[in-house]
C-alpha cells in the first residue's frame, strides 16, 4: 500500500529548480496533490495569512479581498465564503492562491420563512461562515456532553439499569399529563414550566418495589422522597436522550454542510484541470482528484494486504484475549485523537448487519482490521498513511451505518468492503471456534436513549 502512494506521488509533477516561485499550472498540480493526501479539508476566514510554519496543511485560507481604495471587499459580517474573498492553500512551505470570487448579493432571506429541511441548508449557505456554523456545531455537543456527565454520575449513583429505565419510559409515556393549551400560572402570576416527566411521580409504593427492589439505593425514607429521586433519575435521562437526538441532527446538518463546502473547493480544482492545456499537468491533476475521492470510498481497503497482517487479524479473532489487548489499545489511541470509542462497538457486527450473508463468518475482522491500523499509527503526523485511512474509516464507516451516504457513495464503499472480506472469509476460524469479542469501552451507562 505504502509503494503504490509512493508511485502515484512520483507522477505528480514536483518544482526542478532552485526558484520559489511556481507557475500556475505547477502550482495547480501541487495543490490538488496536496488536497488529495489532506485527511479532510477545512475553510478558515483569517485577516492576513499566518507564518507559514503556523499554518495548517489541511486548511484553506481566505483572505477578504481590497478594492481600489483599500478598503475590503468583504465586508464584517459577510457570510458567504465566496463573496470577495481570496483563498490561498500552503504548499511546500510556501502560499499558493487557487482561485477568487465575487458574487453578486442575493436577497436577504428571512429565519421565519424556514420551514423544511433544504430550506434550513440554504440559510446556513447564505448567512453562516464555516467558522460560524462550527462554533454553533461544538455549542451543541458541549451542551450533550454536560447532560452525558450529569446522566453518567446518576446512573452511578442510584445503580439504575437499562430495563428499569425503560420501564420508566413506559410508565411517562402511559400516565404523563398532556401539556396544557394555555399557561398554569402560580399565585405570583408566574407561569409553571410544565414537566414532560411527570408520568414517573404516579408510580406507586409496590410499583416501585417490584421494580427496583427492597434493598435498593433509589428507595428513601418515605414514598415521596423516594419518587422525586426516580423523578430526578429519569429527568437526567430524559434530558440526555433529547440533547442526543437534537445533536444527531445537527450533526447531520452540519456534515452535509461540510461536504458541501468541500465539494466547491474540489471542483474549483477540477476547472482549474479543464483550463490547464499542458497534458503532464492535467494528468496529475485529475490523478490527485481521483486519489481523493478514492480515500472517501475506503478504496485503499481493497488493496493488496500483506499475508502476515492477514493472518494476524485471523489470530486475534480467534483468541479473545489477543482480541481485548488490541481493542484496548485501539479505544486509547482514539482518545489521543479525541474520537470517541463508541466506534468500536459499532462496527463489532458491521459483516453480519451491512453484507451478505457469505460475509457473516466474518465478523470482527473489519473492526480488528481497523485497530490493528489505529494501533501502528502515529497519531499526532497528519501525513502518516495509517493514521489518514483510519480517519477515513471513522468517518466514512460511521456515515455507513447512520445511513448518511449517497446512494452511490455508498454502494462504491461497500463493493471496496467486500473486496477486503474476500481476502478473509476462507482463513477465519469455524463459528463454534471462535471466540466471542467484547469491547472493552469505558461506558458505565451503556443506555440508548428510548423514543417518547
Amino acid at each position: 500500500m505504502e509503494t503504490k502512494e509512493m508511485e502515484r506521488e512520483e507522477r505528480i509533477p514536483h518544482n526542478t529548480n532552485d526558484s520559489e516561485v511556481y507557475d500556475k499550472g505547477e502550482a495547480d498540480g501541487k495543490i490538488a496533490a496536496a488536497v488529495a493526501s489532506a485527511s479532510h479539508l477545512k475553510l478558515t476566514i483569517v485577516e492576513d495569512l499566518p507564518e507559514p510554519g503556523e499554518a495548517d496543511e489541511n486548511t484553506i485560507y481566505m483572505v477578504a479581498k481590497k478594492g481600489d481604495t483599500g478598503d475590503m471587499v468583504a465586508k464584517e459580517g459577510d457570510t458567504d465564503d465566496q463573496d470577495g474573498y481570496d483563498r490561498y492553500f500552503l504548499i511546500e512551505g510556501q502560499w499558493e492562491k487557487i482561485d477568487d470570487t465575487v458574487e453578486e448579493p442575493t436577497e436577504e432571506k428571512k429565519p421565519e420563512e424556514i420551514e423544511n429541511h433544504d430550506e434550513m441548508m440554504d440559510y446556513l449557505e447564505e448567512h453562516y461562515t464555516m467558522e460560524q456554523v462550527m462554533q454553533v456545531y461544538k455549542h451543541a455537543k458541549e451542551i450533550l456532553q454536560i447532560m452525558e456527565s450529569t446522566w453518567r454520575s446518576t446512573v452511578l449513583t442510584y445503580k439504575v439499569n437499562h430495563e428499569q429505565i425503560e420501564r420508566l419510559v413506559q410508565i411517562n409515556r402511559e400516565r404523563r399529563a398532556v401539556k396544557p393549551e394555555t399557561p398554569i400560572l402560580d399565585k405570583d402570576g408566574q407561569e409553571i414550566p410544565y414537566d414532560p416527566c411527570n408520568g414517573v411521580l404516579t408510580m406507586t409504593e409496590q410499583e416501585v418495589v417490584d421494580l427496583f427492589g427492597e434493598d435498593h439505593p433509589i428507595i428513601g425514607v418515605t414514598h415521596e422522597l423516594t419518587l422525586d429521586r426516580i423523578h430526578e433519575v429519569y429527568e437526567d435521562f430524559y434530558n440526555w436522550a433529547h440533547a442526543l437526538q437534537e445533536f444527531r441532527e445537527i450533526d447531520r446538518m452540519y456534515i452535509e454542510y461540510t461536504d458541501a463546502k468541500e465539494a466547491e473547493q474540489l471542483q474549483i480544482l477540477k476547472e482549474s484541470a479543464e483550463k490547464e492545456e499542458d497534458p503532464e499537468r492535467k494528468h496529475a491533476i485529475e490523478l490527485a482528484i481521483r486519489q481523493y475521492y478514492n480515500k472517501i470510498y475506503l478504496a485503499f481497503l481493497a488493496e493488496p494486504i500483506p499475508l502476515e497482517r492477514i493472518q494476524s487479524v485471523v489470530q486475534r479473532l480467534g483468541n479473545a484475549e489477543k482480541a481485548q489487548y488490541i481493542l484496548k489499545r485501539a479505544a486509547d489511541k482514539l482518545k489521543q485523537m479525541k474520537v470517541s470509542a463508541q466506534f468500536i462497538p459499532e462496527i463489532v457486527k458491521f459483516e453480519s448487519t451491512f453484507l451478505p450473508e457469505e460475509y457473516h463468518c466474518c465478523d470482527g475482522v473489519l473492526l480488528l482490521y481497523f485497530c490493528d491500523m489505529i494501533v501502528h499509527c502515529d497519531v499526532h503526523d497528519a501525513k502518516d498513511q495509517n493514521r489518514n485511512n483510519a480517519i477515513y474509516m471513522t468517518i466514512m464507516l460511521d456515515r455507513f451505518i447512520r445511513n448518511m451516504l449517497k446512494d452511490d457513495v455508498k454502494e462504491q464503499i461497500k463493493q471496496n468492503l467486500l473486496v477486503f472480506e474476500q481476502k478473509f472469509v476462507d482463513l477465519v476460524p469455524k463459528p463454534d471456534s471462535k471466540e466471542i469479542i467484547t469491547p472493552p469501552i469505558d461506558n458505565p451507562t451503556e443506555f440508548q436513549p428510548v423514543s417518547e
